[in-house]
């Protein structure tokens, strides 16, 4: 009897094995985000500040209002900061 127990205790944790090994490729395959290529014309607020000469707190209010009156689009592009990957938004004015 302590033969089978073990037998099934072997057999048991091997699936879980394959169980956790599909698991964390899954979730690697998930997590590993490609870095964008930024189209031209599509800029940070931060830019935008730069391009201007205005604050960068004082672009973020008024490309979102651009943004909300339809003169602007605003989209998420995964950019590498600081050895990671991270959705930075970018704008784009609309002509």
């Amino acid at each position: 009897m302590a033969s089978r127990n073990s037998a099934g205790c072997g057999a048991k944790s091997a699936n879980v094995t394959v169980i956790k090994n599909a698991y964390f490729e899954a979730m690697r395959d998930v997590s590993v985000r490609k870095v964008d290529k930024i189209p031209y014309g599509w800029f940070t607020c931060k830019q935008w500040a730069e391009k201007i000469g205005r604050c960068h707190k004082t672009m973020i209010s008024n490309m979102n209002k651009l943004v909300a009156a339809g003169n602007a689009e605003c989209r998420k592009f995964n950019v590498e900061h600081d050895r990671r990957v991270v959705g930075i938004k970018h704008y784009k004015l609309v002509t």
